[in-house]
């Protein structure tokens, strides 16, 4: 139940790319709530370390209202703001990708249903037009 030591602990286990970890000391770490802004941006590392960008831009902007300089938040901020910039254009690519091929199969599926089988089609012999 020491912030301290949590919020330490979170910041070794960032750093040792023990992502969780970090997150989940750092909750701690807020929810106690004796840290100020400084567990804030214990937790807005390790969430944005985990690409949680839009709870780590809430955390960092905590971190900004009783901080408005802190420099760590201010490019905390920007990283987010590009990283679900680039994540948002991701998804969107994916679901552009998927209803692609979706179209595209069900193009190829009416092309095949428009052709007749073979069976349909008269030979050569019966037809009466030869």
């Amino acid at each position: 139940d020491n912030t301290t030591l949590l919020s330490n602990r979170s910041a070794a286990y960032l750093k040792s790319s023990q992502k969780s970890k970090a997150l989940h000391d750092a909750q701690k770490c807020v929810a106690i709530g004796t840290m100020g802004y400084k567990g804030h941006s214990r937790l807005a590392a390790a969430l944005q370390s985990l690409g949680r960008y839009e709870q780590a831009l809430g955390s960092w902007k905590i971190v900004l209202q009783q901080d408005p300089n802190n420099q760590a938040a201010l490019k905390g901020v920007q990283d987010c703001q590009v990283a679900a910039e680039e994540k948002a254009a991701a998804a969107a690519a994916a679901v552009a990708a998927e209803e692609a091929a979706a179209a595209a199969e069900e193009a190829e599926a009416e092309a095949e249903s428009a052709v007749p089988d073979k069976e349909e089609q008269p030979d050569e012999e019966e037809d009466d037009l030869d």
